[in-house]
């Protein structure tokens, strides 16, 4: 069935109006205006006729179905009272089967049935029994019986505020010694003291055995008469993996040794001739050497550049290479490059007049 609803005092001519009514048409409703129809769209899914009309908005239906919900909590308060009216109904006919059975038995008995005495005799006669169980409870004693099996774990309680510190409690007994810990590294050389007193004369050791006379040499030419220089007049230079000799002169050359990849040059101060005599052997010169303080090497006579190495170099004539030697430690010193040692090595031994 198909239903009509009349329009009249909506202007089918405003799309907006228009298209609000139809958003509440049920499926089967049709809207017309005079002599014309207009056939609304299908509702949406899930939209039922009931949901929706052209003249109920949809706040009144919300209201309306919460009026609906009350009235049904309304009707079933109701269903509740009339259940216990019943109950009472029952108890009332109880009462009245009870006293008709009394009345009737009086009359068989032919006495007077006395509806006030009979209460009193009932309520003397529960009196009597209420006591007499008070006192068979009273003279029970109390046993305890066996424990029941525990109850479930509670929940844990909340954790406790902490207390205030306590005092300093005395100081314990000292504890065992402990094993002695590792040996430490070895710590810089002291200075060195003064010469001690000379001590007594050794006694002479037994004479060795003659060695093996070597083969005489080839004869040398004549050298001169002062001491040792090269052909052109500038001391050698030379070098190792780790040392050097650089910017010779006529004087000596620097010298400068390894270290972390970066050469550096060492302070004359304390740098004895012994320790000249031990660094040119290293280099691979036969003779001896010759140290010169403060040397000023270089184009411009101003030293060598960067990092100072060593300092207090100290040789006892065994070693091969200068960081063999005691120093006071890798890059401490207080020189600067015009006090640098130079050193001037010679092949072989001094000449006889040399200075």
């Amino acid at each position: 069935m198909t239903a009509i609803v009349s329009l009249v005092n909506v202007d089918l001519s405003n799309p907006v109006r228009v298209e609000e009514l139809l958003s509440y048409a049920p499926t089967n409703v049709r809207l017309m205006r005079g002599g014309g129809m207009v056939q609304l769209p299908p509702l949406p899914a899930g939209v039922t006729t009931a949901d929706q009309s052209p003249t109920v908005p949809l706040a009144f239906m919300a209201e309306e179905k919460e009026l609906d919900e009350d009235l049904s909590r309304v009707e079933a308060d109701d269903q509740r009272l009339l259940q216990r009216e019943n109950v009472i109904d029952s108890a009332d006919k109880a009462v009245e089967t009870y006293v008709n059975e009394e009345v009737g038995a009086c009359k068989s008995a032919g006495t007077t049935f006395d509806a006030v005495s009979q209460e009193e005799s009932i309520s003397r006669d529960v009196k009597k029994v209420n006591e007499e169980d008070t006192d068979e409870i009273n003279a029970v004693i109390p046993q305890r019986g066996e424990p029941g099996p525990p109850g479930l774990r509670g929940m844990d309680g909340v954790d406790g505020v902490a207390g205030l510190t306590g005092p300093i409690g005395p100081q314990g007994a000292s504890g065992p010694r402990g094993p002695p810990g590792p040996m430490g590294p070895p710590g810089y050389e002291g200075e060195r003291g003064d010469r001690g007193a000379e001590g007594p004369q050794g006694k002479t050791g037994t004479i060795g055995e003659a060695g093996v006379i070597g083969k005489p040499g080839p004869f040398g030419g004549q050298g001169p008469s002062e001491g040792w220089r090269s052909s052109a007049g500038v001391c050698p230079a030379a070098s190792t993996s780790t040392m050097r000799l650089v910017d010779c002169n006529s004087r000596a050359c620097r010298l400068e040794v390894l270290h972390e990849d970066e050469w550096g040059t060492v302070c004359s101060d304390q740098f004895g001739d012994h320790n000249a005599g031990t660094i040119c052997k290293a280099f691979g010169f036969e003779g001896e050497g010759q140290k010169v303080e403060n040397f000023l090497s270089g184009k411009s006579l101003i030293g060598g550049q960067g990092k100072i190495w060593l300092s207090k170099v100290r040789c006892s004539g065994k070693e091969t290479d200068i960081a063999q030697c005691k120093h006071s430690g890798w890059g401490k010193h207080t020189c600067g490059h015009a006090q640098e040692v130079g050193l001037c090595c010679r092949p072989l031994k001094w000449a006889s007049g040399s200075d």
